[in-house]
């Protein structure tokens, strides 16, 4: 693995296409046996479409290649086998999974991972969950540093190879990243624990530069909603223009403009509904802040207070919903108390510097629908209200991550409690970056050792940065 360039190199396509020819003209099934072993290539039928280019046009499965592949062979074969992972280990890790409280869509884990092999019959579904949501918190501390990198690195790897859009940035990082897990597996485990799926893996990043993110590839692993009512490949065509345009114009409004809340969005409020209700006191100040806040050139008012001229009055009736669905993504809120395992979402906020801006994470109370009239036109926004959690230090709050590169922190300790209800506690719903799941943790296993929440992120359906 010293220098990648000498040995990994791409097959010509030529000389393959010659290796097969010449794979026909063997004598017999034994010959034909010998030349496979030396040269690892056979004929097939579709070598006589001229334009075919057998290397490039073949991609690697990455649902095979990650998750039945190398997330199973490295927590089977490496972990357990070297006893890694010993079976107290396992039955403490079968413990802390049993607190994790996952929406429904989200799908389960087999209940008994500590049983015989440990992780027997996983599906790639669920070797998926287990890397993006439960490894980084159930495994930690059962794993040495060397382990932990590796345990880090494909995590993130993960989590970059399955988003709906990846950059090419990103997708360079993932390379790099399988490069440095091979490594560590090759120095700590020796060459015999390199397999080929491995070494496939190295083959992703060309996939992607193809043929697009790996979900467009591996609908068995992530699903392909926006294709499911097309019963055909040429029905592609039938895409109205209006929602492509729509969606264009979507794009550039989150790029270019301020959100209010009354923009449109992709969604709808779900019941438990309630509608013209009158706002709590506090929130209903909260809201008033929050119109000027975003409208910053109006005045904005309560109704019979004193009569500043140009004011616009606020008035004290929403309608509040209890969930939220975009897409095929619905949310929640601690007012449906059958979904509060959805209502834990992250939204980026600017902090107190004015410069840099930080993911904060917190749960939805409710949402709610809240019309103004400004500037001649009636103007509905669509907003949440959410409390937020309170940051941990910066020693707790990156303390999975490696070498002190808060970078490679896939999972982040906050504290347990929320901040002070304030204006930020109502957001449009097009600020929700994403969901996360909340599980209690501690750092060491002392009877009085501080617990904090840590926050791991779900992939969402559409990925925002």
């Amino acid at each position: 693995m010293a220098d990648m360039s000498d040995w990994f190199i791409m097959k010509d396509p030529v000389e393959h296409r010659q290796k097969a020819l010449e794979w026909r003209r063997c004598k017999s099934n034994a010959e034909r046996e010998r030349f496979v072993k030396v040269n690892g290539v056979r004929w097939s039928e579709i070598l006589r479409l001229s334009y075919f280019d057998l290397i490039q046009f073949v991609v690697i499965d990455p649902m095979h290649c990650l998750f039945l592949g190398i997330a199973k062979w490295i927590t089977k074969r490496i972990w357990i086998d070297e006893d890694v992972l010993t079976e107290k280990a396992l039955q403490s890790i079968q413990k802390k999974m049993s607190e994790f409280k996952l929406p429904s869509d989200l799908g389960r884990i087999p209940g008994k991972i500590h049983c015989g092999e440990g992780f027997s019959n996983f599906t790639a579904d669920q070797w998926r969950n287990f890397f993006l949501i439960y490894a980084t918190v159930v495994l930690w501390n059962h794993l040495p540093n060397k382990d932990r990198k590796i345990l880090t690195y494909f995590v993130r790897v993960c989590t970059i190879l399955v988003r709906r859009i990846v950059e090419i940035n990103d997708m360079k990082e993932a390379h790099e990243l399988l490069v440095k897990i091979i490594k560590l597996i090759e120095e700590h485990y020796g060459e015999g624990k390199i397999t080929p799926n491995l070494h496939l893996s190295l083959h992703l990043c060309e996939c992607s530069y193809d043929y697009g993110p790996l979900y467009s590839f591996c609908s068995e692993v992530i699903g392909i909603e926006l294709l499911n009512k097309r019963p055909s490949v040429s029905s592609l065509s039938e895409f109205p223009t209006n929602e492509m345009y729509q969606f264009l114009m979507n794009s550039r409004n989150i790029l270019e403009s301020p959100i209010t809340g009354c923009e449109e969005f992709l969604g709808i409020f779900l019941a438990p509904r309630s509608e013209d209700i009158r706002l709590d006191e506090q929130i209903y100040d909260l809201l008033i802040e929050y119109y000027k806040d975003t409208y910053v050139d109006s005045i904005f008012r309560k109704p019979f207070t004193e009569n500043l001229p140009n004011s616009t009055i606020v008035i004290n009736k929403a309608n509040r919903y209890g969930r939220c669905q975009i897409g095929a993504e619905i949310f929640g809120s601690a007012a449906a108390t059958r979904h509060i395992k959805s209502s834990f979402v992250l939204a980026k906020f600017i902090n107190r510097d004015g410069n840099s801006v930080d993911t904060y994470p917190g749960q939805i109370q409710f949402f709610f629908e809240h019309s103004v009239h400004l500037s001649s036109h009636n103007l509905t926004h669509k907003l949440a209200y959410i409390k937020w959690y309170k940051p941990a230090n910066l020693t707790s709050r990156f303390h999975f991550s490696i070498d002190d590169d808060v970078k490679t922190c896939n999972v982040e300790l906050w504290e347990d409690s929320f901040y002070l209800s304030s204006r930020d506690n109502i957001i449009p719903i097009h600020n929700i970056l994403g969901q996360f799941i909340p599980v209690k943790y501690k750092k060491s296993d002392r009877s009085n050792a501080k617990e904090y929440l840590a926050v791991i992120p779900i992939n969402r359906k559409f990925h925002l940065r």
